[in-house]
């Protein structure tokens, strides 16, 4: 990985979310974002995020959602629960272009969310 480049990719999450974190974990590479915004019949109206770059640029990251979240008061389905830093998320699988020439994290993070709660570009 290129650590450059991370840094950067990290610095431009924090711009669109801000008091994003890097995780410190030995032999991986994580993001937390503190705060997105959930739109649609989910609460609360904000979750934590993890976004788990361990395969970056090669691999699209996978976003976490924090395991707070509910939709008319219940789990959601479809989803896995993972324990990561002694935290529990939920991590929702699809299918989302992705190409390692252009590996920017916020589109990734833009494109989880259009995707999963069905808000605009």
């Amino acid at each position: 990985m290129d650590d450059d480049l991370f840094a950067d990719q990290l610095a431009a999450v924090g711009k669109s979310f801000p008091g994003t974190t890097q995780v410190v974990v030995p032999g991986r590479h994580l993001i937390r974002v503190p705060r997105i915004e959930m739109t649609g019949e989910w609460s609360p109206a904000t979750v934590r995020g993890l976004l788990v770059c361990d395969s970056w640029p090669d691999q699209r990251p996978q976003l976490l959602i924090g395991d707070e979240l509910r939709r008319s008061g219940n789990e959601p389905v479809n989803f896995s629960r993972q324990l990561i830093g002694e935290e529990a998320w939920f991590s929702y699988s699809f299918y989302a272009p992705y190409s390692p020439a252009h590996p920017a994290l916020v589109p990734v993070i833009r494109g989880w969310l259009r995707r999963f709660d069905g808000r605009p570009e």
